[in-house]
C-alpha cells in the first residue's frame, strides 16, 4: 500500500514536471535552505526560489520539511556550528566571539545556563551554516540529477 502511494506520488510529480535538470535544482534548493542558518526564515526562502527560479514548490518544500523539522533541528544547526567553529578556527584561528552582536551577550548566558556551553559565536554559525548548505546542495544536485533522470526513462516507457 505504501509502495503504490510512492510510485503515483512520483508518476505526478514526473507528470508535472518532466525535466530532471529543474527537479534536481529544485531538490539542492530545498537541501540549501533546510541546512542555511536563517532560522524563521525557511518557508519564505521556500516561496522566493519557487517563484524566482520557476522551480517546483512542491519538491522544495518536501526537501526542506524532510531535513529541517522539529526533531532534527538541533543536529543540523548544531552541524552548522561546528563546521562554522572548524572553518573560523582552521582559517583564522580564533573563535569569532568577539564579533557576536550585543544582543549575543544575553542569548549566550542564557545557553549557558541551560546546556554549558561558554559562548556561541553567530558569525561562525552563520558561516558553517552556508558552507555546509552550499556544500550538501551540490553534492546532491547530481546524484538527484541521475535518479531524476532514471525516473523520467522509466516513466517513458
Amino acid at each position: 500500500m505504501v509502495a503504490h502511494k510512492v510510485k503515483k506520488f512520483f508518476y505526478l510529480l514526473l507528470v508535472k514536471e518532466p525535466s530532471p535538470k529543474k527537479l534536481a535544482l529544485a531538490f539542492s534548493m530545498g537541501v540549501y535552505i533546510a541546512i542555511s542558518p536563517f532560522i524563521g526564515f525557511h518557508t519564505l526562502m521556500v516561496i522566493l526560489a519557487a517563484w524566482l527560479f520557476r522551480l517546483n514548490f512542491f519538491v522544495i518544500f518536501t526537501v526542506n520539511t524532510i531535513i529541517n523539522n522539529p526533531w532534527t533541528m538541533v543536529p543540523v544547526y548544531a552541524a552548522d556550528y561546528v563546521a562554522g567553529q572548524y572553518i573560523c578556527m582552521k582559517s583564522w584561528g580564533n573563535d569569532l566571539c568577539s564579533y557576536n552582536p550585543t544582543w549575543m551577550n544575553w542569548l549566550n548566558l542564557k545557553i549557558a545556563h541551560y546546556i554549558g556551553l561558554s559562548e556561541i559565536s553567530l558569525p561562525a554559525f552563520l558561516i558553517g551554516g552556508n558552507v555546509l548548505a552550499i556544500g550538501c546542495a551540490l553534492l546532491s544536485y547530481p546524484i538527484m540529477h541521475y535518479i531524476f533522470s532514471k525516473l523520467i526513462h522509466l516513466q517513458t516507457r
